[in-house]
């Protein structure tokens, strides 16, 4: 499978995962029938909303921590050896100026991918690994 299409695969798991994560809970438990002879199951669904907020949520707060020099061409081995927040300056860096499959407001989302990307190329750049063209 292509790196594109690996990064799309991801993106989504990614999508997914975050649909099933707002579902609602349901409680299975079991109703005794009127003869005693046999049970059925009854159903309660509980709903929850969200609220909508002025910020995207996919966004998270900028980095503190300035990006290495060569976080154009980090490797994904030296990338995966970095602590969090240098890892979101790294990609927030690599997906700025719309480089990447990324959309540049999307900085935890980069994170994310580029970690399950370096896990599986070890041997690539991070750029690449978050789709953008070699360094």
């Amino acid at each position: 499978m292509t790196k594109p299409r690996v990064a799309v695969a991801l993106c989504g798991v990614g999508v997914a995962v975050a649909a099933l994560a707002g579902c609602s809970k349901s409680d299975l438990t079991p109703v005794k029938a009127a003869d005693d002879s046999s049970t059925t199951t009854s159903t309660s669904v509980t709903t929850s909303t969200q609220v909508e907020s002025s910020t995207p949520p996919s966004s998270a707060p900028a980095s503190t921590v300035p990006a290495p020099s060569n976080a154009l061409t980090m490797s994904c081995t030296e990338f995966m050896g970095l602590d969090q927040a240098t890892k979101q300056a790294v990609t927030t860096e690599i997906i700025a100026g719309n480089r990447t499959i990324v959309n540049p407001n999307n900085t935890s989302l980069a994170v994310v991918l580029a970690e399950a990307m370096c896990t599986h190329e070890p041997n690539s750049t991070v750029n690449t690994a978050l789709g953008g063209p070699p360094a």
